[in-house]
């Protein structure tokens, strides 16, 4: 018998510049995790102090993958003007929601 479980991570992106940003987490359920996916469910991104335009921004999971109990989220993050460069401070966070198939007979 299976089930199928949520849980939500957070993952903080501090001040930084110079190009995207990746992190990953691990979320961990009761039971061995037969299938897992993940999505976003919210996000804050902006410039650190001094407010630019906005050429182009990414948030976007990267990949998900499961181990035992543990499901493992990777995600980029980027926000930058038109000058073609990271050359401006920025940070946010990202909420991502995990879903988990999960074995129930072990």
């Amino acid at each position: 018998m299976s089930t199928v479980q949520f849980r939500s991570a957070t993952l903080k992106f501090n001040s930084a510049k110079g190009g995207e940003q990746t992190q990953s987490t691990s979320v961990l359920f009761g039971s061995k995790v037969l299938e897992a996916d993940a999505a976003i469910k919210s996000f804050k991104i902006g410039y650190t102090g001094e407010d630019h335009e906005l050429k182009y921004e990414k948030i976007k999971i990267d990949s998900v993958t499961k181990e035992g109990t543990q499901v493992g989220v990777q995600v980029t993050f980027a926000l930058r003007d038109s000058s073609g460069t990271f050359d401006d401070a920025y940070e946010g966070y990202v909420e991502v929601m995990v879903s988990a198939v999960l074995d129930e007979a072990a």
